[in-house]
């Protein structure tokens, strides 16, 4: 459940019309770090496509 909101508080930051969190919503160190090793991470369509595969993991356990 957690990891599900953790991805949806992430797309909350991805621009209208965007594909992708910017570099400056991310504010962490750590982030900030894996954000410029793997940009891919923060696209719109990545974090969608990881969010549902979190929650068909979590309807399966019930």
């Amino acid at each position: 459940v957690a990891a599900v909101a953790a991805v949806d508080e992430a797309l909350k930051f991805v621009p209208p019309g965007g594909s992708r969190v910017p570099f400056t919503a991310v504010w962490s160190p750590l982030g900030r770090s894996v954000y410029q090793r793997e940009p891919g991470r923060f696209r719109a369509n990545r974090l969608t496509a990881v969010r549902s595969a979190y929650d068909t993991v979590l309807r399966r356990l019930g």
